[in-house]
């Protein structure tokens, strides 16, 4: 029996997307689609979180970095939120600890190239934090966040600013008993009011931030849904918790997804075709120790279509693309900022089939472990197949010219997901394998 390794320096086949890590430690927070095709991101990157810039990055639709953006102050910052403006250029909301000694909410305006037009500070001596950020229809901008102004309890805080980022006006909303309030995410609606997620509260306001109604949910992220309701990401007794609303905050379903361990979502959003795609992370179906980001795709019920368990890490960010696919911001491969983009069904690299198929002649017997195991049988030819990464790489190749027997594989191979695509002529045939240490 001959087994041949061979590693490709350039990947043979097509990708249905990729992965891409940046510099040192960090985490991308936010992530959306520019006007060009290509990304931008906003997060943190650095030694740890006390020494980081908040940090914003251009990418081409590749995710190779155009520009990057660091901002440094004494104690660090994140970018948490950022939107591409009607001028080209980017706002960004971050908290960051370089003024009076505590936090403050930092809203910065850039041009296209990243460079800075102006910066403003709002805040007071006590912690206040900047979480969100979306342009109005006057070229204003609506921010929330957290504000605790006397040195005890944390209010959700709204703020109105003009196109300069002046404050037209603030709102900070105290919560009932000792609980705190966080302002997690806004969304202008319809009918020219605003949507306000927070720790403990989904909040609904007039165009001047006055409350119409409150809800008892608390969730990362809000979107208004093409009926006028609303769609919310949170967590649940340790599983992915999903909630749609009607347009006055009442619940008309929701859903939880997970399984024996730990699952947490970050950022939902609803799909062209009425559904919703959530990004979080997994422990229950972790690759490894620790986490792998998951993404998932329902229909407008909220039923699932699909599950992807992606890189080792977390994904804090997700948006769908122009190609009908998606990209998530997060941190990947041992702490790095990170994006992954997929294809219309979730996948990166070789495309897997949405569902095993049959296989007649080859299978893995054993998928999951420090090798794997391979067995096919009436093979005249012989077995012949290619290895790919996750990225889409090719990493190796092997092939037997027996007509039956069994293979292993992956010895001296880095832990991670590998595809196995048998080099049929007739019906060439992927399956996916896990290495672990």
């Amino acid at each position: 029996m001959v087994f041949v390794f061979a590693v490709a320096l350039t990947p043979a086949l097509a990708t249905a997307g990729w992965i891409r890590t940046y510099g040192g430690v960090g985490a991308g927070h936010c992530v959306r689609q520019t006007s060009d095709g290509g990304y931008i991101v906003s997060g943190w990157i650095g030694e740890n979180l006390d020494t980081s810039a908040l940090c914003l990055m251009k990418t081409d639709t590749l995710g190779d970095t155009l520009w990057v953006g660091r901002y440094y102050f004494s104690k660090g910052g994140v970018g948490h939120c950022v939107q591409q403006t009607t001028d080209g250029g980017y706002i960004l909301v971050s908290s960051t600890y370089a003024y009076d000694g505590a936090g403050d909410l930092l809203l910065i305006k850039t041009d296209e190239e990243g460079d800075t037009v102006w910066t403003k500070v709002y805040g007071s001596w006590w912690e206040d934090v900047g979480r969100w950020v979306e342009q109005t229809t006057d070229g204003g901008y609506i921010l929330t966040g957290v504000i605790q102004p006397t040195g005890s309890g944390k209010h959700m805080w709204l703020l109105r600013t003009d196109k300069d980022g002046d404050t037209i006006w603030t709102r900070n909303y105290k919560p009932l008993g000792d609980r705190n309030w966080f302002g997690n995410c806004v969304q202008p609606t319809l009918d020219g009011g605003y949507i306000v997620s927070g720790s403990a509260v989904l909040m609904k306001t007039d165009s001047q931030g006055d409350s119409i109604w409150t809800s008892p949910y608390g969730s990362a992220g809000v979107r208004q849904t093409s009926d006028g309701g609303y769609i919310m990401a949170t967590s649940h007794y340790k599983d992915v918790w999903i909630i749609k609303t009607n347009p006055e905050g009442d619940t008309v379903w929701t859903r939880t997804y997970g399984g024996d361990d730990e699952e947490y979502s970050y950022d939902v959003q609803q799909t062209t075709d009425g559904g919703y795609i959530i990004v979080g992370e997994t422990h229950s179906f972790a690759t490894g120790r620790g986490s792998n980001v998951w993404l998932l795709k329902t229909d407008a019920n909220g039923d699932t279509l699909w599950t992807r368990v992606l890189e080792p890490g977390i994904g804090r960010s997700v948006q769908q693309t122009t190609d009908g696919g998606y990209i998530i911001s997060g941190s990947f491969g041992g702490g790095f900022l990170g994006l992954i983009k997929t294809d219309s069904l979730g996948y990166v690299g070789v495309e897997e089939p949405p569902s095993t198929p049959t296989l007649s002649n080859w299978e893995v017997v054993s998928a999951i472990g420090h090798e794997v195991v391979l067995r096919y049988h009436d093979k005249p030819g012989g077995f012949h197949a290619k290895i790919y990464d996750i990225s889409g790489k090719k990493v190796a190749e092997c092939h037997s010219n027996l007509t039956s027997g069994t293979l292993e594989w992956g010895e001296g191979i880095s832990p991670g997901v590998y595809f196995i695509r048998e080099e049929s002529e007739t019906s060439p045939s992927v399956q996916k394998v896990i290495l672990i240490e």
